[in-house]
């Protein structure tokens, strides 16, 4: 078993967090995505349709929204290319850069995580072929222990490897127990062929196939990819996972079934769980049905809080605040006349600001504003600018540490906030947000 880094986009580069990954309160929610997304064209050189495929790949993972990205034949060339999407540099934990922390072969397993992750192992298994188990473990606080786990199970398929694969699957959720996971997602390319035996032991052990039946195999019917949970307090939507990335490409791309015309050769599974009616606050759900639960929808309250209405606020004591210092080491310059000047002070002078973004409050304006830089030479434009809202002390929500968090509260138990609006300290960024609801509330509009 090795402890593998955890990568976290700063702005500027991928840094290593591990012991210093901020504690995560449980959501109400979560989504995950599962996909083997198929090697095939990255060889020696990469083949023409090599590019076109990992865009459609990227298009179906990004349109999948998902807390928690799960891949499987992952390649250093796609990786390399996954990491430069500015939406996972925003949002994502990632377990690897290139592929030697987790990689035993030339491809390889790789989890993409919205929440922190407190611990990455990779979990040897008996294997011909260098296959492994990636585990995740959440930095969730409370009793509840949460992790998310992915593994491609032994190859070739057919009955050859059959017993390879259950030796694989039975260490994994022996593992499970070891760590007293509470709540537990392990999904992945299982390959399987001999469905009763590993299905006695997942279930054996508790855990529960998201299964329909449906196939994701592109030339014929065939589940080799599944979505195992085990958890008290969890349920999946719906009960079974979702089938999606059947959709045609344009491409044609020879497989070893056939002609491919969809992204990868197997199509991708996506479940969104669920905190079961009975595991919310009892505030949040005693005159409240479970559909009103899912849908965010408490009492009388059609009010609903989003991340999508979020956006970055300051204080006038935030070491991100421009200062600049003149030569007796006097900080000068606190409240500029107006953030033309501060653009053309970072210009002229390159060593006032080390960072790639600031905050500047205009006297002219009375406002804050935010400035970030583009490009290697860090030139700074008036572009780059966005005005910020104050934090205002009377409507900080203390009772969290991120504002994912405060979305998950605020939403299970509308009678924590009355305002309409609030703000949000994220320890892991280092920044304040402030958050709106959108909706009605006790008959009137927010």
């Amino acid at each position: 078993m090795a402890v593998c880094p955890v990568y976290r986009f700063d702005g500027r580069q991928w840094l290593d967090l591990r012991g210093r990954v901020p504690e995560y309160q449980m959501a109400v929610s979560y989504r995950v995505l599962s996909y083997n997304i198929w090697f095939h064209g990255c060889n020696d050189t990469l083949s023409d349709d090599w590019l076109p495929r990992q865009q459609a790949l990227l298009s179906e993972m990004r349109g999948a929204d998902a807390d928690f990205l799960c891949l499987q034949e992952v390649t250093a060339p796609f990786l390399e290319l996954l990491l430069h999407q500015d939406w996972v540099r925003k949002d994502y934990n990632v377990s690897d850069l290139t592929g030697e922390n987790t990689f035993s072969s030339w491809y390889g397993v790789f989890i993409a995580s919205r929440v922190p992750v407190h611990k990455l192992e990779l979990l040897a298994v008996p294997t011909g072929l260098g296959r492994s188990v990636l585990v995740a473990h959440l930095n969730v606080a409370g009793p509840e222990r949460l992790a998310v786990a992915t593994a491609h199970l032994e190859s070739p398929v057919g009955p050859s490897s059959a017993m390879i694969r259950l030796q694989q699957l039975q260490c994994a959720m022996e593992y499970f127990n070891m760590q007293r996971i509470t709540t537990g997602l392990f999904m992945g390319d299982f390959n399987v062929t001999d469905e009763e035996p590993m299905k006695r032991c997942w279930q054996r052990f508790g855990w529960t196939d998201l299964n329909d039946n449906s196939s994701t195999w592109f030339s014929h019917h065939w589940r080799p990819d599944r979505i195992l949970l085990r958890s008290a307090i969890y349920a999946c939507e719906g009960d079974v996972a979702e089938v999606i990335g059947k959709r045609e490409t344009g491409l044609q791309v020879k497989g070893s079934g056939g002609i491919v015309k969809t992204p990868s050769d197997h199509f991708a599974l996506a479940a969104t769980l669920r905190l079961r009616a009975s595991a919310l606050p009892a505030a949040a759900h005693p005159a409240t049905q479970p559909a009103q639960v899912a849908a965010g929808v408490v009492g009388s309250s059609l009010r609903t809080w989003s991340l999508e209405n979020s956006m970055e606020a300051v204080t006038a004591d935030s070491p991100l605040v421009f200062n600049s210092v003149n030569a007796n080491g006097n900080v000068q310059g606190v409240n500029w006349m107006n953030v033309t000047e501060v653009v053309g002070a970072l210009n002229t002078d390159p060593s006032l600001w080390s960072g790639s973004d600031c905050y500047v409050y205009s006297q002219k304006r009375k406002r804050w504003y935010k400035l970030w830089t583009s490009g290697q030479d860090r030139y700074w434009d008036l572009k780059q600018t966005r005005e910020l809202p104050e934090v205002e002390p009377s409507l900080v929500f203390h009772a969290v540490k991120a504002p994912t968090q405060a979305v998950a509260m605020l939403n299970a138990d509308a009678t924590l906030w009355s305002a309409k609006t609030c703000y949000v300290y994220s320890e892991y960024y280092g920044r304040w947000y402030k958050l709106w609801a959108v909706g009605q509330t006790r008959g009137h509009y927010q």
